[in-house]
């Protein structure tokens, strides 16, 4: 670590630091579970058309892993503003209060639509937790998949709230 790094983590409050802690799991995430995705289709093709064979298993874990994997980044996505959009209103029209409404607007039902998906994704991991069920081949608990699937989510839902508040301010601003 530099010296800038130690300064600006001593002087950083503890919100900051699990802040900068959350987005490092992330990305750490995104990275093991695209590596580990990569081997796994790598190891399926090489087994299926050069050796004949197919090996227990693979498949649905790769698929498993890989909707994980979108939820994540999905999330990163957002929290990066990298997400996808259809910005027609910032090609028509120009920067002011009308585009700053319509920014508001936008992240508020971006953010109930993540919130309710997140609820009945809640749903969905609780029937699994109740009734235990578990995938065909591995018996891997459907639970943890949904699980993941529901972190992405909440954090969706989250990164979208931060933006409405951040498109509150810029309304506000514009207004005055």
């Amino acid at each position: 670590m530099t010296a800038t790094t130690i300064k600006t983590m001593k002087t950083a409050s503890p919100l900051k630091l699990l802040w900068q802690f959350k987005l490092r799991l992330q990305r750490w995430l995104l990275f093991a579970a695209s590596i580990t995705f990569t081997l796994l289709v790598f190891v399926q093709v090489v087994s299926r058309y050069i050796f004949n064979y197919s090996i227990f298993g693979i498949e649905e874990s790769a698929s498993y892993l890989a909707a994980v994997m979108y939820f994540i980044g999905a999330a990163y996505g957002t929290h990066v503003k990298e997400h996808i959009s259809a910005s027609i209103v910032d090609t028509v029209f120009k920067p002011g209060l009308f585009v700053d409404f319509a920014h508001f607007l936008t992240r508020v039902i971006s953010t109930l639509l993540c919130a309710y998906l997140c609820w009945e994704t809640w749903h969905l991991v609780q029937f699994n937790l109740e009734f235990d069920t578990s995938s065909v081949e591995l018996r891997i608990p459907m639970a943890w998949v949904y699980g993941g699937m529901l972190v992405g989510m909440a954090l969706m839902t989250f990164y979208f709230f931060i933006e409405v508040i951040e498109a509150c301010t810029d309304f506000f601003k514009h207004k005055q």
